[in-house]
């Protein structure tokens, strides 16, 4: 005669949330460095003889793929010789599973001589996480010791599991090349910006909406998409690189266009060379 402890189980399982899953029992996906780690919870005091030590941080969550299940927004902690990094992913829970994924693109990033994250939190009647961050100035004069002065707070959640931006006309929610001032900008009049690379995603529409530039991908290799071309995008009035939508500060948002694979060399877009 069996024990009634599959149904005791069942019902513990079905209690899970994802503020009770360990992220560092699993293998994440870094795609900044285009490389699998697995984060262990107590790093040893000696430096390992091979490879990062990687650990995971303080996660926020928020509902943010609007299913009724609780997510998280994890920062992976990477120390790679004296190169300390952190980088942001959303996991989202999957209460049949038991079990939380990985969404594949970073959302922000804290390392040296780049940006730096000063907090992460719900953001209040949204399903959204709200990210206060400071971003470098492309072009602009400092030591990699001085800290970035471009504050930006963005609400990123999801459309079809892509992360988008939950701020003013929206956009791509993950990490934005800001554009370095000098780049060839193009007219939005009959190009349809998405705000991730899958027809699946909303459109950006708004009448201020007049020019794009090429994003620049030196360094973010993990934002190439085949068929896809990452821009910034900006407003008429005033237009060019120094314009500004005031709903985004100083911000630059980025969106996709999607144009046929052959066209992206026309706009200098080339797959990252192997092991970037």
């Amino acid at each position: 005669m069996s024990e009634p402890v599959a149904e005791s189980d069942a019902a513990d399982s079905s209690a899970r949330t994802i503020r009770d899953f360990d992220f560092t029992g699993v293998e994440w996906r870094e795609q900044v460095s285009q490389r699998y780690l697995t984060p262990v919870a107590e790093p040893t005091t000696t430096n390992p003889v091979t490879g990062p030590v990687v650990t995971v941080g303080k996660a926020a969550y928020v509902d943010v793929d609007a299913d009724g299940d609780e997510d998280a927004l994890v920062p992976l902690v990477v120390q790679d010789d004296n190169s300390l990094s952190t980088i942001y992913y959303i996991w989202t829970w999957d209460p049949a599973a038991v079990t939380a994924a990985q969404v594949e693109n970073p959302i922000a990033r804290t390392h040296r001589c780049g940006p730096l994250v000063d907090e992460v939190v719900p953001a209040p009647d949204e399903n959204a996480f709200l990210i206060t961050e400071r971003l470098r100035r492309p072009g602009s004069e400092g030591a990699c010791a001085d800290e970035p002065t471009l504050e930006v707070e963005r609400a990123v959640t999801l459309s079809d599991g892509w992360p988008v931006l939950a701020t003013a006309l929206g956009g791509h929610g993950g990490i934005c090349p800001q554009p370095r001032g000098h780049d060839d900008t193009w007219p939005v009049e009959g190009i349809t910006l998405l705000a991730g690379p899958r027809p699946s995603i909303g459109a950006i529409e708004d009448a201020q909406l007049s020019w794009f530039a090429e994003a620049d991908l030196s360094g973010h290799p993990w934002l190439y998409r085949e068929g896809w071309l990452l821009v910034n995008f900006g407003p008429f009035v005033g237009s060019g690189q120094g314009s500004h939508f005031q709903d985004y500060g100083d911000y630059t948002p980025c969106a996709w266009i999607e144009i046929d694979p052959s066209r992206q060399s026309e706009f200098g877009v080339l797959p990252p060379a192997e092991g970037e």
